[in-house]
């Protein structure tokens, strides 16, 4: 398998986060998919793609900058993995220290209250500088189905099980030339 693109989505100056795309084992990225779909307009069932790839790359950019998102723009989902929310679309993600580790980060429980709607919010906690946008899904229900939890999951492992084999490569490499 050849090594991923891990060109950080945004490169600038004012970048906190080197935010990329999470590589599933077959070499696929699934944020890729959503994101070029969202532009070139070949999603099915979704309304006004412009509009949703608009807010969806805001809301990537402010995880770039380290910006605090509003509290609606994003949701801890489980062990680690959180959410970007635009509309019914939703792009999960997860920080990592780049080479293969993973320390879940679960962020501060807040309770927020206003427009009729009380809820508890999380607010991550320092996260690794290397974050990454895994699985997407569309929303339905209140609740996320299990299988897109599944598979949220599914992809961090896959993507930091090649981030260990490529660093395992590397260091390899580097005890070879000495």
């Amino acid at each position: 398998m050849t090594k991923p693109d891990r060109s950080p989505i945004f490169d600038s100056e004012v970048v906190s986060f080197h935010v990329c795309y999470g590589m599933r084992a077959d070499g696929s990225l699934p944020a890729v998919s959503l994101l070029d779909g969202l532009e070139e307009e070949t999603l099915p069932d979704f309304d006004g793609p412009a509009r949703l790839l608009e807010g969806l790359e805001d809301k990537i950019w402010a995880l770039c900058t380290g910006e605090d998102l509003p509290l609606a723009a994003y949701n801890y989902l489980h062990d680690g993995i959180w959410e970007l929310r635009e509309k019914n679309v939703r792009l999960t993600y997860y920080d990592t220290d780049g080479i293969g580790n993973f320390s879940p980060k679960s962020g501060e429980r807040k309770w927020a209250m206003g427009q009729g709607k009380n809820r508890n919010f999380y607010i991550p906690e320092e996260m690794d500088k290397f974050i990454r946008l895994g699985h997407w899904f569309k929303k339905i229900g209140q609740k996320t189905d299990e299988a897109d939890l599944q598979n949220s999951y599914q992809v961090r492992v896959e993507d930091l099980e090649h981030d260990k084999n490529t660093k395992a490569i590397a260091d390899q490499a580097a005890l070879t030339k000495e």
